[in-house]
């Protein structure tokens, strides 16, 4: 038969694979070393720095939300109170009491 593989064929196949897997695992090895890595102390540190940072942040927006709100409130009394005013000269007017 023309298309049995021979032992040797199989060899040199297998060995073509490890050398692929060894060429591989040595290029993995060599860019993980590369790589940065930081302390774990020092991530932990920098994240409850960033968590407090995000804390006072949504304090502030909080904060402007409250002071907007209230602004809004003083806006509105002053308006009714002027309307209020308006009325109330309307009707003395009308009624004769300068």
């Amino acid at each position: 038969m023309d298309d049995d593989v021979t032992l040797g064929e199989v060899v040199r196949r297998v060995d073509r694979l490890e050398n692929a897997m060894v060429e591989g695992f040595r290029e993995l090895r060599d860019e993980i070393r590369s790589l940065a890595f930081v302390p774990a102390g020092v991530y932990a540190s920098d994240q409850s720095a960033m968590r407090e940072r995000v804390d006072r942040l949504e304090s502030r927006a909080d904060q402007a939300d409250n002071r907007a709100w209230h602004v809004r409130a003083a806006l509105l009394v002053a308006g009714c109170s002027g309307l209020l005013s308006l009325v109330v000269g309307g009707m003395l007017a009308a009624v004769g009491l300068n």
